[in-house]
């Protein structure tokens, strides 16, 4: 019998039961696997598994993860393979790793090799600012985190004659704000147009965006607020999506 077909009446005939593996070294997972989920127990370093290679003829595959060791635990869709995630598809190859025991998440092919992934849980902690602001950590970690965005909202425009303007930081535990790493590319413009969105674009070393428990987020600001009101916001996600 072709073995997804008996996979999927062995599920049906145990409802109540999923399936459940335990890897401590690298695998790849098969199609006829479908339904089981999988998790690191007993791991000593970083774990890798491979996801089928599945096209249209094997649509709706669906494995589940589980971070059970604190040891790096990377999801790969392999090279012809993408994952929806955190509202964009990703490049292909890119695999999403967590090392945080208890984060989970669930894979389901589409009908085009790729997978969309739930569970991925995804916050938004946000820092307003006003004319007496000074520089602030306005968030501090207490498990890992990704940051994946980050965008500023001038609700009243900085009347100084000066450029006011502010930048989000990632400062460790015991480091001064001034001394922090920038998590985007450029400062916002405390000056821009009233109620518009500044969206920031992201630096591309990955390590400045990894948040680690005691890492703070912080804003930095240049020149005098006067008038100025906003806020600044910055998503974080538990799973990280490298490669």
């Amino acid at each position: 019998m072709n073995p997804y077909l008996w996979r999927m009446l062995e599920r049906f005939s145990s409802p109540w039961r999923r399936d459940r593996e335990s890897k401590t070294a690298a695998y790849s997972i098969g199609a006829s696997e479908t339904g089981k989920t999988f998790d690191n127990l007993g791991a000593s370093g970083a774990v890798t598994l491979t996801l089928p290679q599945v096209g249209s003829n094997l649509k709706g595959v669906i494995f589940n993860f589980v971070v059970a060791a604190a040891q790096d635990f990377r999801i790969d869709p392999g090279a012809g393979g993408a994952f929806y995630v955190n509202g964009a598809k990703q490049s292909d190859d890119k695999y999403l790793e967590s090392a945080y025991i208890g984060d989970m998440i669930t894979v389901e092919s589409d009908n085009n090799g790729d997978w969309v992934v739930s569970g991925v849980t995804v916050i938004d902690v946000s820092s307003k600012y006003n004319a007496a602001s000074v520089d602030d950590r306005f968030m501090t970690a207490n498990r890992p985190w990704r940051v994946i965005g980050v965008r500023a909202t001038v609700t009243v425009a900085g009347s100084d004659g000066s450029a006011v303007t502010a930048e989000v930081e990632k400062v460790p535990s015991g480091t001064a704000i001034a001394s922090g790493v920038d998590i985007a590319t450029a400062t916002f413009n405390l000056k821009g147009t009233a109620n518009t969105v500044q969206a920031g674009t992201l630096t591309s070393t990955d390590a400045d965006l990894d948040l680690v428990a005691g890492d703070s987020l912080a804003v930095d600001f240049t020149g005098t607020l006067t008038a100025a009101t906003g806020v600044i916001t910055v998503a974080l996600s538990n799973w990280k999506v490298e490669g």
